[in-house]
């Protein structure tokens, strides 16, 4: 990716603009080496602080902030200059669109009958994941099949997320603006912590938790009426009964974000479910006890298919057919 295309990404991105495929384009950027994770990473520690101060709100500073952070990055770079400096407005001035946004509403207290609003939307497809940062400063990871729906404004009391299929969030910490995640049948309350919601299943709806705390409650209710903590799983029911269990390993959970699976004495039955929804395939079994099969591994999003059912035969004692997208396990004689 070409230097201008890069730092046009960067502030689509940082300023919640950016499409979905604008987006997957920078992680493979940041993907590409530790010197883009790294510069990218700088940019938004700067982009958040400028976030965290808007009632003290020095654009100018900000501005040139962004400006120090690229020139750093990009000043030994050959062929780069006066390029560079042609681009250099065009990241700032994107990067500087939401504190203007705010600062206009402080200056201008008549306007507070105006009420501007956020609304974000994001869709990963079946099969891909999707990442993005939402306009509060909150990451998102969306697994294949799941939509969410962000809304929230300068008046608005809350953040709030709706949620279809599986998600995990990292929230920005705002005590004032709490965090809400709405899914078919439950809520869950935050503030600013780290934690996976999976509703695929409206039936059961799992949350786990990786930091801080949160509140779930089993209906639409505001009042949470389960507390849990990092190393906990709350799992909610169609009817609102909530079950909190405590949990050895929240990876299991949430490795997806990374796109891979870890699995530990998993039974078969889970495993393609999972297969079936990352690599949109049908899984039948031959017998009741193949899909009690225990399997202990890891599965990678990168490889195919074909590959994956491999591995699985290698490495257990299952072995597979496969016919077009239809697979059928059994146990091996």
């Amino acid at each position: 990716m070409d230097i201008e295309n890069t730092l046009i990404l960067i502030g689509k991105v940082l300023s919640g603009n950016a499409s979905d495929l604008e987006a997957k384009s920078l992680i493979d950027w940041r993907n590409e080496n530790k010197e883009n994770e790294k510069f990218f990473n700088e940019l938004k520690k700067s982009w958040d602080l400028g976030n965290s101060v808007y009632s003290k709100i020095d654009t100018d500073k900000a501005r040139e902030i962004v400006k120090s952070k690229l020139i750093q990055h990009y000043s030994n770079k050959r062929g780069t200059k006066l390029r560079f400096l042609q681009v250099l407005q065009k990241i700032a001035a994107i990067l500087i669109i939401p504190l203007l946004i705010f600062s206009a509403w402080q200056l201008n207290e008549s306007t507070k009958n105006i009420e501007v609003n956020h609304r974000f939307e994001l869709i990963a497809s079946k099969g891909q994941l999707s990442q993005c940062v939402l306009p509060d400063g909150s990451y998102v990871w969306l697994n294949g099949g799941s939509k969410v729906i962000y809304t929230a404004s300068q008046f608005q009391k809350e953040r709030i997320v709706e949620l279809k299929g599986e998600g995990y969030f990292e929230v920005a910490k705002n005590e004032e603006v709490p965090f809400l995640v709405h899914t078919s049948n439950t809520l869950v309350k935050v503030f600013g912590t780290k934690f996976n919601v999976n509703g695929y299943n409206s039936d059961k709806i799992v949350v786990t938790l990786e930091e801080g705390r949160v509140g779930v409650s089993g209906d639409t209710g505001i009042e949470p009426s389960v507390f849990i903590n990092p190393g906990e799983q709350a799992i909610i029911k169609s009817d609102g009964v909530i079950k909190k269990q405590n949990i050895a390993d929240t990876e299991l959970f949430t490795s997806w974000k990374e796109r891979k699976l870890v699995f530990k004495n998993e039974n078969l039955e889970t495993i393609a479910e999972k297969l079936e929804d990352i690599f949109d395939v049908k899984i039948e079994f031959k017998d009741e006890a193949c899909k009690e099969y225990r399997y202990r591994g890891i599965i990678e999003y990168e490889n195919s298919i074909f590959h994956t059912m491999e591995i699985l035969e290698l490495t257990s004692d299952i072995k597979y057919k496969m016919t077009g997208r239809n697979i059928c396990l059994e146990l091996k004689k």
